[in-house]
């Protein structure tokens, strides 16, 4: 019995030890947990050091940790033969950061539309939550002020 004991505590020796839950970044579990609560199916790509989180009403986001806070981040696929459009989406941007209170929109690298915004506190449970309405809102509010032309813009 000794004989096996000894056994046993020396292979849990030998076993790496992992944290139960790892963070993709600092206090993302706090974040990851608060995003479910919302009723995001969250999944992390330690990869990239990001949540990626999937909503049925929202938009969804990829959130990463980035100059001292969390940055939150969405994107909609803009039409690639949108040849000529490029003037009225850059109008349709400048209109939305004109009338955003939180998130900033631009056009990435793909020539895709940019959503975003930066978290810059510490995690407090109702401060986050009032960012994400917040996030979410002015997201909701902008897109849904678009005219037929500019939706075509997306696919």
């Amino acid at each position: 019995m000794l004989r096996r004991l000894c056994f046993i505590l020396a292979c849990l020796l030998f076993i790496p030890s992992f944290p139960a839950m790892a963070q993709v970044f600092d206090g993302s579990d706090r974040f990851r947990e608060h995003l479910s609560f919302l009723g995001y199916a969250v999944e992390e790509q330690a990869d990239n050091d990001q949540l990626v989180a999937r909503h049925d009403s929202h938009a969804n986001v990829v959130m990463r940790s980035f100059g001292g806070g969390v940055l939150l981040q969405s994107f909609y696929t803009m039409k690639r033969d949108r040849e000529g459009l490029r003037a009225t989406a850059l109008e349709l941007i400048n209109r939305f950061n004109e009338k955003a209170k939180l998130t900033r929109f631009y056009i990435d690298k793909d020539g895709d539309l940019a959503i975003e915004a930066l978290f810059l506190i510490e995690y407090d449970r109702e401060d986050f939550g009032l960012f994400m309405e917040t996030y979410n809102d002015d997201i909701a509010s902008q897109l849904s002020s678009m005219s037929d032309v500019e939706r075509e813009m997306f696919d």
